[in-house]
């Protein structure tokens, strides 16, 4: 329910904010992210280190919603305002990761997201820095970015000791047993 209402929040925002004229320039940037989020769930399935609850929502749906809907209004708001100032760039993706830190804590705290095997919001505030930092650079060397994040990948699947005998295609919005 609340995940519903925060994907309404980000959609008001971004007509009302006139952002939505920036979806065909970032669109890249966003299938990008949105492929890296689907491969979460298919590369951790079984074995999530982080993930979302509810008592009230299906999980495919909250999981959709953030996949689809608000990690990309999110990243559509950072890129749309993104300065041109070097100095800038580096407060200004400091203040999204922080915000980014600030709602997750917000969301553990209200029960609406879980960590596990070793994940903590240390390991949050890194991956959102890399999420900003890649989404933003990947309009201007979209083969690096997707060569980093595919190491990024590998990382995460030995720093979390995940076996590659629990990748399925399917998973990404199927609830693990």
């Amino acid at each position: 329910m609340r995940n519903t209402l925060l994907g309404i929040v980000f959609v008001y925002v971004l007509i009302k904010k006139g952002l939505s004229k920036n979806i065909h320039k970032y669109s890249g940037n966003l299938l990008y992210l949105m492929l890296c989020n689907c491969l979460y769930y298919c590369f951790f399935y079984k074995y999530r280190l982080w993930d979302f609850k509810s008592n009230y929502m299906n999980i495919k749906w909250i999981r959709s919603i953030h996949i689809f809907i608000i990690t990309p209004i999110l990243n559509l708001m950072f890129l749309s305002n993104f300065p041109k100032n070097l100095s800038h760039r580096i407060t200004y993706t400091v203040k999204w990761v922080l915000f980014s830190v600030f709602v997750e804590v917000f969301l553990k705290k209200c029960g609406l997201l879980f960590f596990a095997h070793g994940w903590h919001i240390g390991w949050s505030t890194y991956l959102y820095f890399k999420m900003y930092l890649y989404t933003y650079l990947f309009t201007k060397r979209p083969i690096l970015i997707m060569s980093l994040s595919a190491l990024n990948v590998l990382f995460f699947l030995r720093k979390f000791h995940v076996s590659l005998y629990r990748f399925n295609v399917k998973s990404f919005l199927i609830k693990p047993d």
